[in-house]
């Protein structure tokens, strides 16, 4: 009888951040495009008038909070997803985290925080893949984060194999190019 296959993910730093930007891209793209790029376009306006009150008035107070407030909208658009899972870190308390996986014939049970849920592979409409995890979206918008490192039982892509021939999906890249 061959190994049951299983998975552990540790929601670190690391994976949330690729968990945001994967929903993100998924589930939000137009929201957080526009998000970012008001972010970049009102930092970029806040260093120009910065830039130009100087330049007419002279005096420093003015023209470095406003360049302080440029600075930190800059900031904030281009660690956009890193901000947001250090948020969603610490929301979940100073303990990371941990999930475990096992893959049964109907269902993938999970395991977190002494509690037990089922979830049927038949519920699955979507099964994304990176370079770390793979994704599996459920009807009523639930997911998991299956890390690939941690497969026991098999390899990552045994469990590939796995997930598309029991969810009948084949596994979309959303990885970094």
């Amino acid at each position: 009888m061959a190994k049951q296959l299983r998975t552990r993910t540790e929601y670190t730093q690391e994976r949330l951040e690729e968990l945001q930007r994967v929903m993100g891209q998924i589930f939000a793209k137009k929201q957080n495009r526009r998000k970012r790029g008001g972010l970049f376009l009102v930092g970029g306006l806040c260093l120009a008038g910065a830039v130009v009150v100087a330049a007419l008035y002279r005096k420093p107070l003015f023209p470095a909070l406003l360049a302080l407030w440029g600075a930190a909208m800059l900031f904030r658009g281009a660690f956009f997803y890193p901000l947001w899972a250090r948020k969603a870190k610490k929301g979940m308390g100073a303990k990371t985290q941990v999930s475990e996986f096992v893959f049964e014939k109907a269902d993938v049970l999970a395991f977190q925080n002494g509690k037990t849920a089922k979830y049927p592979y038949a519920d699955c409409i979507r099964l994304l893949e990176t370079r770390q995890c793979f994704y599996m979206i459920q009807s009523d918008g639930q997911g998991m984060m299956l890390d690939k490192e941690n497969v026991r039982g098999g390899t990552a892509d045994d469990l590939r194999v796995w997930l598309e021939e029991k969810c009948e999906k084949i596994s979309e890249w959303v990885g970094k190019k």
